[in-house]
């Protein structure tokens, strides 16, 4: 969705989303599911929860943290399709989807636990709101693992505008969150985590394709 000609402030709020609302699971496209499956398990420390067949017979798994119950709604769905292709950096679709973790010593231990497990990080940010890291499953999808500042301490402009930006992340003090833990002991997402959100990646090249 495009806003355009919003000329007062207030107007924003007609487009506001309750905040009760909440994205409970991400559902991925996946070609090599056995590769991509064992990213989340031994990387993230996800655990299977459920296998199934769709209508097509192809294989989906339900992924989530290994403190849930078995019911409990999946965090991550994987759908195995075999002539599936693998996301590019030119066409539209997914950009990331964010894991919410709820505060900083979390986001201390699973940054330590993914890079000793081997995950290759594209890069780290202070958004002033949030603070995170990113990097990619097998297949190139982007994730996002992030947690939020308290709300009071999101930076404004004079006219109460939240204010964001992307600048160097202080991985030193954020890893001075463990205290006395030694960095080999860190494990990924001791308190869970939530989807926080999914950025959509936009190429018009991509879109006229799909138009034409």
């Amino acid at each position: 969705m495009i806003l355009t000609n919003i000329k007062k402030q207030n107007t924003l709020s007609r487009f506001k989303i309750n905040d009760i609302i909440r994205a409970s699971c991400v559902a991925l496209r996946v070609k090599d599911i056995d590769k991509t499956l064992a990213f989340y398990e031994k990387k993230l420390g996800l655990q299977t929860k459920k296998r199934d067949q769709d209508d097509d017979g192809n294989l989906v798994c339900e992924l989530g943290f290994r403190d849930t119950v078995q019911n409990e709604e999946p965090f991550l769905q994987l759908h195995h399709d075999a002539n599936g292709k693998t996301a590019s950096s030119h066409s539209a679709g997914l950009f990331h989807f964010a894991m919410l973790i709820p505060n900083r010593k979390s986001l201390a231990s699973t940054y330590l636990a993914l890079k000793n497990s081997g995950v290759h990080y594209d890069g780290f940010a202070d958004h002033l709101v949030s603070e995170s890291l990113y990097f990619r499953d097998p297949e190139n999808n982007g994730i996002e693992v992030y947690r939020d500042r308290p709300r009071q301490d999101w930076p404004r402009d004079p006219e109460g505008r939240i204010l964001m930006d992307t600048l160097p992340l202080n991985l030193e003090s954020i890893v001075s969150e463990m205290g006395e833990a030694k960095s080999e002991d860190a494990i990924p997402f001791p308190s869970g985590a939530r989807i926080g959100h999914m950025h959509l990646s936009h190429k018009p090249n991509a879109v006229n394709e799909v138009l034409s």
